[in-house]
């Protein structure tokens, strides 16, 4: 098997610019936040298409513990470097609620729990 084959079946905690998703799109847009010398793909990112239609990155994967499964019902803060932003309860998917800011900015996610 090939080294792109075998990277096919692989699933990350993340995307970066250049990465194809799962309907073969190539992520086109990142933020800030940079994985090695790579943008970190985040929701409002761009994803384009051979035929040149494009989608708008929407949701995020969740949280998951180590073995992969999802952080289900567990309280979260939500810290803009000002203070708290969001408080809440992951979803059933390990989701927290939809955060907005005005414009890109760091963010860090606390969970209830985890030091």
């Amino acid at each position: 098997m090939s080294d792109q084959e075998n990277r096919k079946r692989k699933l990350y905690a993340f995307a970066t610019i250049g990465a194809r998703t799962e309907r073969g799109g190539c992520v086109f847009s990142g933020c800030e936040i940079r994985i090695g010398d790579l943008p970190l793909a985040c929701v409002g990112d761009i994803v384009t298409y051979d035929d040149g239609s494009q989608a708008v990155i929407v949701d995020g994967a969740g949280i998951k513990d180590k073995e992969g499964q999802p952080l289900a019902n567990v309280r979260y803060r939500v810290l803009n470097g000002g203070g708290v932003l969001a408080t809440g309860v992951t979803d059933s998917a390990g989701c927290t609620q939809r955060i907005k800011t005005n414009n890109a900015r760091r963010l860090t996610l606390e969970i209830e729990g985890e030091a």
